[in-house]
Order: structure tokens, then C-alpha cells, then sequence
């Protein structure tokens, strides 16, 4: 189900009817839900917890949106996303997990930025 196949492609796939694969193919998708939520779930209200501070008042977004479109002529702009590849040692018993596309072990440094570089605290 993962790889976007058809259901004709999945009755071919595992010798079961197309009508057959229709009906258990929305239940086992409820299922890997429900459980990917009882596991995902609580990191999530924990993020929240953690970005509650990231929240404005609206003045304060309008004065930062206003900075954006004055200094960079990016409207409706509060923050700006950047990345960055750290070069790193490559870890032991890592294997590929930290190699990227310029043949290099390396890290991505995230940050979230406004208008006039300071970054978000």
C-alpha cells in the first residue's frame, strides 16, 4: 500500500480480487492510523508545548511581516527557513544514515529566521 500501486496492480500483485482488495485496504489504513497516532501523538503535543512560545500577538506579526516585505519584498512573510550541511565524522555502525549527496557524512542545521537575521529564540 506504501508504494501508490493501483488496486489492479495489488490484484495481480498477491492473486486477490480487485473487490476483495477494496474492502480490507481502507480498514488496514485505519489501523496503521490508530496506531501511528497512540505512537506519534504525544511527541506532537510535546512539540506544541515547546513552540507555544513562537506564538504572537497580530501586531507583533504585522510588524514582522512588514519588516520582511520592506528589507526583502516578501509579503505575508513572518520567518524565513534555511538549512545548512555540517560536516561531520561519520558515526560508527552508521552506515549511509548520515551521508548526503556531495559524497560527505554531515548533519542538517535548521534555522528559522526574521527579516533582519535574528534568529527565532
Amino acid at each position: 500500500m506504501a508504494t501508490g500501486e493501483s488496486l489492479r496492480s495489488l490484484m495481480y500483485n498477491y492473486r486477490v480480487l480487485e473487490s476483495t482488495i477494496s474492502l480490507f485496504v481502507p480498514v488496514v489504513c485505519e489501523e496503521l492510523k490508530e496506531e501511528y497516532l497512540k505512537v506519534r501523538a504525544p511527541m506532537y503535543r510535546q512539540m506544541c508545548i515547546q513552540v507555544t512560545h513562537l506564538i504572537f500577538a497580530a501586531a507583533e506579526w504585522l510588524e514582522i511581516a512588514t519588516d520582511f516585505e520592506t528589507t526583502w519584498n516578501a509579503p505575508n512573510v513572518i520567518c524565513a527557513l534555511d538549512g545548512k550541511h555540517i560536516a561531520i565524522n561519520a558515526p560508527k555502525d552508521q552506515g549511509s544514515a548520515y551521508f548526503n549527496y556531495k559524497k560527505q557524512h554531515s548533519i542538517v542545521l535548521l534555522a528559522l529566521v526574521y527579516a533582519k537575521y535574528n534568529l527565532l529564540t
